[in-house]
């Protein structure tokens, strides 16, 4: 919402306030919720340094992810962005933060060949990657938001759109670079790979913990039937139950590593671009009034990015507002789907 139509809108509400009693009353209620919602945001309040540290953020041109990428630039990180619009990003983030050592590739995580394209050139010129930030989500595309039954396919038609996108894509992209993440453990202290996921969604519509064979690109569904809204849940979804075998493959590997995830909250981001209409319209109501904007909602992903934990603590943790939840882990992500479901991953990932 632009700042004219917002002060618009704030004028309008005082006009209202002065000729109506209830009015009045349900802006007061508005403002203690708006308030005390954000008096209870969690925020990152260290202040350690990056300083040699390379960051990896996918999505770093909107939303949270630029957010995080500003903020781990202004720490001294050397920090390299994979999104699908890279036009004058670098230029702006270094007018932003002018110290800023940044990279800037293309990537497409719907796309395997632009995932390893992505990783070829990142490990040209990178030998480690201290922090990984799974950080790109998309509902759908913009442009067919108002067909949710709609199926969308990755251009090389190998994937459901969303899944590729949100999950698969990640997957082959933290593969592709476990070796450097391997090697800044290496250094000291324990590299770190971050999966940005939504409780709300996989608590409310995710069903990958009670199915009981895995079909993430949603090959079995009637195509009458199918909803974006569930596929991005179960995209979402996904990124728990493999964050849980992640952390302990990193771990039985001998790799000096952890695997976490965690939940930005409510938060302002394009990613309702890809919602249809009157869902778009609810969500960014909402969020404008109770919700978070982009800076905010970073800062849990620069929590896990800079905190001094004990390792046995963000390892395999799920986390809102820079506090651990996980017994959500335990709901969500049972361990007796873990090894059925990295598989399906795996088979996915070859394609």
């Amino acid at each position: 919402m632009s700042l004219k139509l917002k002060g618009f809108f704030f004028f309008s509400l005082i006009s209202l306030c002065i000729y109506s009693a209830l009015i009045k009353h349900i802006v007061l209620m508005c403002a203690f919720i708006v308030l005390g919602r954000h008096l209870t945001f969690g925020l990152c309040t260290n202040k350690n340094s990056m300083k040699g540290k390379t960051v990896l953020i996918t999505g770093g041109n909107v939303g949270i992810g630029y957010e995080t990428a500003l903020e781990m630039t202004r720490r001294g990180a050397k920090v390299i962005i994979g999104c699908r619009r890279i036009e004058g990003l670098k230029q702006k983030i270094e007018a932003t933060v002018p110290e800023a050592l940044v990279d800037v590739f293309h990537l497409d995580l719907s796309l395997k060949e632009s995932v390893l394209d992505f990783c070829g050139k990142v490990k040209a010129g990178h030998d480690k990657i201290h922090v990984l930030i799974n950080n790109s989500a998309i509902v759908s595309r913009p442009e067919n938001s108002e067909s949710p039954n709609a199926k969308e396919m990755s251009a090389d038609g190998k994937h459901e759109l969303t899944m590729a996108t949100n999950y698969i894509g990640h997957c082959i992209l933290n593969d592709q670079l476990m070796d450097l993440v391997k090697k800044a453990g290496e250094d000291g202290d324990y590299a770190r790979i971050i999966m940005v996921s939504s409780v709300v969604v996989f608590m409310l519509t995710g069903n990958l913990h009670i199915t009981n064979k895995f079909d993430l690109d949603a090959k079995s569904v009637d195509p009458k039937k199918f909803d974006k809204a569930r596929q991005y849940a179960n995209s979402k979804q996904a990124q728990i139950l493999y964050t849980r075998k992640l952390a302990r493959k990193l771990k039985e590997d001998g790799i000096n590593a952890i695997a976490c995830a965690n939940c930005p909250g409510l938060v302002n981001t394009k990613i309702s671009d890809g919602m249809v209409y009157w869902t778009r319209m609810i969500f960014t109501t909402i969020g404008w009034f109770l919700g978070k904007d982009c800076k905010m909602g970073a800062q849990c992903t620069d929590y896990l990015a800079t905190e001094s934990l004990p390792k046995n603590e963000i390892n395999e943790g799920f986390f809102m507002d820079c506090h651990s939840f996980n017994f959500l882990m335990n709901m969500r992500a049972p361990e007796e789907k873990l090894d059925a479901f990295w598989e399906h991953t795996q088979q996915l990932m070859k394609a």
